[in-house]
């Protein structure tokens, strides 16, 4: 939540900001403002009559394949009455979902074989696409802006038509180790085509269809075979593993299999809930590194209300050595449990036993628990532990989440690893060696002297599909990095509603496609994604591969380089070959893009301005709180950072998905109107209404999308909308003229969002100052110096650029331009 100082100041602001609005309409009459009207009585008629472009949109979610038209063209009617500007059709599918997910309870079965079900269409079906030709032609009629989710559900581009090899994808390995010296022949193991988001775990990514039961295909294609030289010592010999408690199955423990369980691992009451594993090598061994992964049973939270997903909070370990296996020092190595895997390195501990050593927890207590506040909680009683390696070869610390497997929020706060390391990969003395390798993954090479690891490196894909879309409606999400799938997905799927509305896609009827915030999980490969990066970064990313896989390459600093440099290639692509080809595409039929990002930190795939940046109408989110008045800092970001993107790149519109969560029932505008001023206070002049659901009966209360505002024909004060309506509309078109007058430039560094740099707080920028946030495109490609101030192309001023949270470090093209315009005068 945001500081006492920073919600004084909001609540100020919230309680004065009609007071504003009527300041600024005056200033506009006394001095003409620049802006779509210009003219100090144009702008009065708009005030009075705001025009179709400063009126509220809706979500008008169509649930589970429950549709009428008759329905349908009496929430337009009603829409229409109202004020509202435009509707955004969703096609949900919410009954089946995983338990405690929000559903909509309110809908008929129409899943039962052969049952007739009064309004049942399921998508794309006959009666479906009759009722959204109507739909779209009456919508065009009423001068109501029409527009669809970029796939079935809400998130994000994907359905049943992507191919698996099409669909998103990542990184997949093996290793072979080969003694040098002599002939080598042998099939290499073939890398793990499990579908998931790392190796051979299933965890993540496959977030729509496999809890509807609907199991994403397999895929894997090999890329590259590379070898590298490590230390004979590197190799660690096999030990003896003993545990404090449980079944043992220690081969299961270093057999990278993330699936099974090698041992249920009990706390020791004689030692107060700590537990541990024990490794015996019979010799002084070098460990360099730690690969753990776990998962933590929710039946035993001792009563504590299952609110995590996998699980219960992390439970943090430390690895101990000794030199006989009685008196035990600490080697600074802690990790903690989670999903799918984790790594640490470990500073060249030489000994002879090592401990795996569980930390006690403090006590549970109870408490009250805010959104995104995790509570404390007692250690479980067990955990279940999947994989326990120790290596010897150099480790870069959390390669999982520096090389894009897992999400993290703060690159930076990432330990670098410990500088100590030796026996890293040299760049000069990796190999090569795809062309040695046939079709069946049999290699010839004839290794120099010393100890080889081989990689065999290609990619498999993580299942994620589109959500929360009907069966019929789910498929694979499209690689999002390889420009010529997502051109195959969105001409499918335009060609799909060509059908659907008989033609009427374009400059009318259906005219604009939103993109929802990004929920489609973790993604770092595409095919193409060497020769991207060569293109991006200006160097062959070829020896440093290995880090991908967690090895060192030189040095900790610089394998933590090669890792940022391949996020950002990932960041860029997804630009690129994502949000840029979709507008264009939608461009060339005469559409536009509605787009959001990362909205409240589902991933952190991408940079947010840059996922907006091509949008025609960047857009964010704005929930409601249960304390009127209150904001939750992340989306008021969210809404800066789309606003400063309207600024910047000269689309004047920001949009904001208004009044999501809440109770289904029971709002009205009293309830709304404090975090509606929040959104025009965050810099957003649209709003889009989350949500109006589709009544394909007349009867109420009416079917719901189960989160989000309940905005329908059936609401009780649903006549009664124009005065709010109007609010909303007077408010937007007023901040939809002349341009933001923004003091300061914030920016927030090249390694994460905004919504991760600040998610609950604010830039330390000064009381009475406005500010934009800037990345390193802006900085870059946007700003140049006149008069002594920082401008760029649209007309933004200013005074001064602050380096805030994520600028701990940055590049060096970026340090060059601010240079160069301080020497300016800037």
């Amino acid at each position: 939540m945001q500081s006492p100082a920073r919600r004084l100041l909001v609540e100020k602001s919230l309680t004065s900001v009609i007071y504003l609005l009527s300041v600024l309409l005056f200033m506009c009459f006394t001095i003409a403002c620049d802006g779509p009207y210009g003219e100090s009585e144009n702008l009065e008629t708009g005030f009075i009559k705001p025009p179709d472009e400063a009126k509220p949109r809706v979500w008008w979610h169509w649930m589970d394949g429950n549709v009428s038209w008759e329905g349908a063209k009496l929430d337009m009617d009603w829409m229409k009455r109202v004020g509202i500007g435009g509707l955004q059709c969703f096609h949900a599918g919410m009954r089946g979902g995983p338990p405690g997910s929000s559903g909509s309870p309110d809908t008929p079965s129409g899943r039962v074989p052969g049952q007739v079900v009064e309004n049942y269409y399921p998508y794309m079906s006959d009666g479906w696409k009759d009722a959204f030709a109507k739909s779209a032609a009456y919508a065009d009629s009423l001068g109501l802006e029409l527009a669809t989710a970029g796939s079935p559900g809400w998130s994000e581009t994907g359905g049943p038509w992507v191919t698996a090899e099409d669909g998103m994808k990542k990184m997949a390995w093996s290793v072979t180790y080969v003694e040098g010296g002599k002939p080598f022949t042998g099939r290499l193991p073939e890398p793990p085509d499990t579908t998931g988001v790392f190796q051979t775990s299933t965890a993540g990514g496959v977030l729509g269809g496999r809890a509807r039961g609907q199991n994403p295909p397999v895929l894997y294609k090999d890329q590259k075979v590379i070898a590298f030289r490590i230390p004979d010592a590197a190799k660690l010999p096999a030990p003896v593993i003993t545990a404090s408690g449980g079944d043992l199955n220690t081969q299961a423990l270093s057999d990278g299999d993330l699936e099974n369980i090698a041992i249920d691992l009990p706390a020791s009451e004689e030692t107060g809930g700590i537990s541990w594993i024990q490794y015996d090598y019979g010799r002084a061994v070098t460990v360099r590194g730690l690969i753990f992964s776990s998962v933590i049973y929710a039946s035993y939270y001792n009563g504590l209300e299952p609110s995590y997903r996998n699980g219960s909070p992390p439970t943090s370990f430390s690895l101990e050595a000794s030199d006989d296996g009685i008196n035990w020092y600490d080697t600074k190595a802690k990790i903690q449990t989670g999903a799918p895997e984790r790594s640490v390195s470990v500073d060249n501990v030489n000994a002879r036993f090592f401990r795996f050593v569980s930390i006690k927890q403090p006590p549970y207590e109870n408490q009250i628990i805010r959104r995104f506040e995790r509570p404390a909680a007692p250690p479980p009683e067990v955990i279940g532990i999947k994989e326990l390696v120790l290596r010897g070869e150099p480790t870069v610390h959390s390669f999982e989440e520096k090389a894009a497997f897992a999400n993290n929020s703060w690159y930076y706060k990432l330990p670098t690893g410990t500088p100590g390391a030796d026996a890293t990969v040299k760049t000069a003395e990796v190999v090569d060696l795809t062309g040695n390798m046939d079709e069946d993954g049999n290699l010839s090479w004839d290794p120099p002297e010393g100890l080889w690891i081989v990689m065999r490196i290609g990619y498999s894909l993580t299942g994620a599909m589109n959500r929360p879309a009907s069966p019929e409606a789910t498929g694979l999400e499209v690689d999002k990095l390889d420009s010529a799938a997502v051109r195959r997905y969105i001409n499918t799927y335009l060609a799909m509603y060509d059908d659907a509305a008989d033609g009427l896609v374009g400059e009318r009827g259906l005219q604009a496609i939103m993109f929802d915030s990004w929920e489609a999980s973790n993604t770092n490969w595409t095919p193409l994604i060497l020769d991207e990066f060569k293109r991006l970064r200006g160097y062959d990313p070829l020896p440093w591969l290995p880090a991908l896989a967690g090895y060192v390459v030189e040095n900790a600093e610089e394998s933590d380089a090669f890792l940022f440099d391949w996020r950002r290639t990932i960041q860029q692509v997804l630009k690129e070959n994502h949000y840029e080809v979709l507008t264009r595409i939608l461009h060339d039929r005469g559409m536009i893009r509605y787009g959001e990002a990362h909205e409240e930190l589902f991933s952190t795939m991408g940079d947010g301005m840059e996922m907006k940046q091509s949008a025609d109408i960047p857009m964010a989110a704005m929930w409601m709180v249960n304390t009127p008045g209150d904001i939750e800092g992340v989306y008021f970001n969210d809404n800066q950072e789309s606003a400063s993107v309207a600024h910047i790149y000269g689309q004047n519109i920001s949009a904001t998905e208004s009044f999501t969560g809440g109770p289904r029932y029971g709002t009205a505008p009293w309830d709304l109107k404090s975090t509606a001023d929040a959104i025009l206070l965050s810099g957003s002049n649209r709003f889009v209404i989350h949500t109006s659901t589709h009544q394909p009966i007349t009867r109420g209360p009416g079917i719901t999308l189960g989160v989000g505002q309940y905005f329908t024909r059936n609401e009780t004060w649903a006549e009664q909308a124009r005065p709010w309506i109007d609010y909303l509309s007077r408010s937007s078109y007023m901040l939809q003229q002349g341009k933001a007058a923004n003091d300061i430039a914030v920016f927030y560094g090249e390694a994460s969002p905004v919504i991760s740099q600040y998610r609950n707080s604010y830039p330390a920028v000064p009381e009475g100052y406005r500010y934009d946030y800037v990345n390193a495109d802006v900085i870059l490609n946007e700003l140049s110096v006149k008069h002594g101030a920082m401008v760029t192309p649209t007309g933004m001023e200013y005074k001064a650029i602050y380096f805030g949270n994520g600028t701990e470090k940055v590049t060096l093209p970026v340090l060059n331009k601010v240079l160069e315009m301080v020497e300016d005068g800037a």
